[in-house]
């Protein structure tokens, strides 16, 4: 019958996905992740700066590095001792350490220029590292339905009324209070524009 349907699925539900705790996660959740995603929005240049060098360190070539440091202490220790000598009194001395440092100089700068080539290009790394912060912030602002923060008027905004939804642009958002002649403004819309609102009425 349909009422031992309707028990069956509801048996077969996890009992964590119906529990009132995970009800009011899931509703304070966005609230939560909103922000967040708003600050690595605003933040995202830094952010895919910071990944860019992290993912060129990771692929530097340790073996390069560490010829570099052994080459930048080499080179070092050579020009303390030719400063200990006189260009006068020690000229011969003097001269064979500025040879032997001209020539570590060149070595050293070689190796530099080896591991810089060896790495990701700068060009190229920094639109990837763009581009994963962009995706991952939208991935985690779909992660759950969007709340309406406010309703404004449905002519205020026409016919761009959907963008205001953002990222709900072609959907309602959850939670909806508004009626039919008003139009939705998504929490991270919301707290975009008052941002900016605040950033301009500063001067910033």
């Amino acid at each position: 019958s349909l009422q031992m349907v309707e028990m069956e699925v509801t048996s077969s539900s996890p009992p964590l996905l119906s529990s009132p705790e995970w009800s009011l996660l899931w509703q304070i959740l966005p609230w939560l992740i909103t922000p967040l995603v708003l600050a690595i929005y605003l933040y995202q240049a830094k952010l895919a700066g910071l990944l860019a060098d992290a993912i060129r360190m990771l692929r530097a070539n340790k073996e390069q590095d560490e010829k570099v440091r052994k080459l930048e202490a080499d080179l070092s220790a050579l020009r303390a001792e030719q400063r200990l000598l006189s260009p006068v009194n020690d000229f011969a001395l003097y001269f064979k350490k500025d040879r032997a440092a001209n020539k570590l100089q060149e070595q050293y700068d070689q190796a530099v220029s080896s591991r810089s080539s060896s790495t990701p290009s700068s060009l190229l790394l920094l639109p990837i590292s763009k581009s994963i912060v962009h995706l991952f912030s939208l991935a985690l602002l779909n992660l759950t339905p969007q709340p309406a923060a406010v309703c404004i008027p449905y002519a205020a905004f026409w016919p761009f009324n959907g963008l205001l939804r953002f990222p709900s642009v072609f959907s309602s958002l959850a939670e909806s209070r508004c009626d039919e002649l008003s139009t939705e403004v998504s929490l991270f819309v919301f707290l975009y524009l008052t941002i900016l609102s605040v950033k301009k009425a500063l001067g910033k």
